[in-house]
C-alpha cells in the first residue's frame, strides 16, 4: 500500500476481513458480504459511491433500561444524506433523524420532518430494506 493511503469514500467494518484475505492473497469466501478495499486503497480502482449502513438493537442490552425503552435503530448513509431511525414503533410514532451532510456537516439540523425530504427518506429506508435482505 501507499505510505498514507486514505479511501475517502465511508467504508463499513464489515468490508475489513475481504481486505486483509486479499492483501494475504488468500481468496474471499462467496458468503462474504464485504468488499475488497484493496484497490481503492493501491489507487488502481475508483469505486461508485455506495450506501454505508450500521445498527444498533438495545432490545437485547445487558442494560434493562435500554431493553425497556431502547429501540432497533438503523443508519444509512449516502454520499450526501444520513437517515437514522427506529424500526421499531415505541408509541411515540416515528422516530428519526435525516441529516444533509453537505450543508450541515455537523449534523446541527434535523430535516426528517421537512415535507420536501420525504422522498429522500423513502429511498434511503429502501436502500435500508435492501441492505437487511442480503445481510
Amino acid at each position: 500500500f501507499p505510505k498514507g493511503g486514505i479511501i475517502n469514500d465511508p467504508v463499513e467494518l464489515i468490508d475489513v476481513m475481504p481486505t486483509l484475505l486479499s492483501v494475504a492473497g488468500l481468496d474471499i469466501p462467496d458468503n462474504v458480504h464485504g468488499k475488497d478495499l484493496a484497490p481503492q486503497i493501491i489507487g488502481t480502482l475508483k469505486v461508485p459511491h455506495r450506501p454505508t449502513f450500521s445498527e444498533i438493537d438495545h432490545s437485547r442490552s445487558v442494560l434493562p433500561a435500554l431493553r425497556k425503552f431502547g429501540s432497533h435503530r438503523v443508519m444509512c448513509r449516502s454520499d450526501r444524506w444520513k437517515l437514522s431511525y427506529s424500526l421499531e414503533d415505541a408509541g411515540y410514532g416515528e422516530d428519526g433523524s435525516l441529516y444533509d451532510l453537505k450543508s450541515d456537516p455537523f449534523e446541527l439540523v434535523n430535516l426528517f420532518e421537512a415535507p420536501d425530504c420525504q422522498d429522500i427518506i423513502k429511498s434511503l429506508k429502501n436502500e435500508i430494506e435492501q441492505w437487511q435482505e442480503i445481510s
